[in-house]
């Protein structure tokens, strides 16, 4: 029990840190979003697979992820982490040892199958979502479209600076960018 509830705070940590990373990069000043990272990350799907040799946590089938006021849909969640034995690489884990022990890290968080973040104002739309903490950057790939009530983006990619608050959209098939500005009204 004391192992399975370690997997999940490390998982809802996991999940929580790509929301707050991945949307205060994704629009810096302009976004609404206010995510409060202490709230509680609520996972729902159909299945979860966990593998201790290949270091990884699948959560497949409609999965719904939602902290807060801000909501992750995908078909799949998969979240790659290294151990934390502190043991020299290659060296063979015991029995005891858990994936979750201290100094355990994820790698990376990959949502694929038609994967949206959004919030009552704000929406982001791709075929597949990575976040590799390493390098701290996001990418997201497949028909991507980001709007908000000011605007439409529309690429093939969009990769996200996390550090650098940075954002590249690249165009799709015909190499360009598509975007929509709404003008706001004078009141």
């Amino acid at each position: 029990m004391g192992r399975s509830l370690s997997f999940l705070r490390i998982v809802a940590a996991s999940v929580g840190l790509f929301f707050c990373l991945f949307l205060s990069s994704a629009y810096a000043a302009e976004s609404s979003l206010s995510i409060d990272k202490n709230k509680p990350v609520e996972l729902i799907a159909d299945s979860l697979t966990v593998d201790d040799t290949g270091q990884t946590a699948v959560f497949s089938g409609d999965v719904q992820v939602i902290q807060g006021g801000v909501r992750l849909n995908a078909q799949a969640v998969t979240i790659y982490y290294s151990r934390g034995s502190g043991k020299a690489s290659g060296s063979a884990a015991s029995a005891g040892d858990s994936p979750f022990a201290a100094g355990s890290q994820v790698k990376l968080i990959k949502a694929s199958g038609g994967a949206v973040i959004f919030s009552d104002k704000e929406r982001l739309k791709g075929r597949d979502m990575v976040y590799d903490l390493a390098s701290g950057l996001i990418t997201v790939t497949g028909g991507v479209t980001l709007s908000n009530p000011n605007g439409t983006l529309r690429g093939e990619k969009i990769i996200f600076e996390v550090k650098n608050k940075k954002a590249t959209l690249v165009g799709g098939k015909s190499g360009r960018v598509r975007g929509l500005v709404t003008p706001t009204r004078d009141q």
